[in-house]
């Protein structure tokens, strides 16, 4: 009877098919359908890991570019739990590595980190209270890219074909990631030039209307830009929430 260590060792190989099933099942002594069954299993276990954390990404690519993904990324980086999102965590810089001008493409990274950063906020177990001040959402996220990957998730998620692959922009834009305080879902938000005042308002904790003031804005655009933040849920704000001029 092979001793633990060896039958770990011949698992492992296995199910990174560095050895065939039928091989591996002679060295274990068992019956190579039943080693096939589990092999089958954990392979799924990955796969469906990869769909649910990255629906977007994947019909993005080609079919045959997604099958072969899948057996890299499963050889690079077997599971070491039982959790889908864990088995999943690696996948956006595996994309990294292997961007290129064919499928994977920066685009299709960038789309992943995407994906990524929403299932990470949906669990982040940070508490989002009601704040005693206007507060930055504890959640957020903010991820930079030369692709408008938010434009392209919505148009994804609307349903229908995978939208047209768009080209790189001239400078990189940012998506702001966070859960929301009140739904609790996982949401993204292009930056706008008005969810930018927002943020950096309440994580410096400066008064909207000075700072408006010091940079010549309209100041009844910065209490807008402050309920804005609120209202897409960037912003946490107390029962009564200073955003209207006295």
């Amino acid at each position: 009877m092979p001793r633990l260590a060896e039958v770990q060792s011949v698992m492992h190989q296995v199910l990174r098919d560095a050895v065939p099933v039928a091989e591996g099942a002679a060295r274990l002594g068992v019956d190579p359908a039943r080693l096939a069954i589990y092999h089958r299993f954990v392979h799924r276990h990955v796969q469906h890991a990869l769909e649910a954390n990255f629906p977007a990404t994947l019909a993005a690519l080609p079919p045959e570019t997604r099958a072969a993904l899948h057996a890299a990324y499963f050889a690079a980086h077997p599971p070491g739990t039982w959790s889908l999102d864990a088995a999943a965590a690696a996948f956006p810089a595996f994309l990294d590595a292997r961007a290129g001008a064919e499928p994977p493409t920066p685009l299709h990274a960038a789309l992943a980190h995407l994906e990524w950063a929403l299932s990470e906020v949906y669990h982040d177990p940070a508490v989002l209270p009601v704040p005693e001040t206007l507060t930055l959402n504890p959640t957020l996220t903010v991820l930079e890219s030369v692709y408008p990957v938010a434009a392209y998730l919505v148009a994804a998620q609307a349903g229908g074909p995978p939208p047209q692959v768009p080209a790189a922009l001239p400078a990189p834009t940012l998506t702001l990631v966070f859960r929301h305080p009140v739904r609790e879902t996982a949401c993204f938000f292009a930056a706008t030039d008005a969810l930018l005042f927002a943020l950096k308002v309440a994580h410096d904790a400066l008064d909207p209307l000075q700072v408006a003031a010091e940079l010549g804005v309209d100041p009844n655009a910065a209490l807008e830009a402050m309920r804005a933040g609120v209202a897409c849920g960037l912003l946490l704000a107390p029962a009564a929430t200073p955003t209207q001029r006295t």
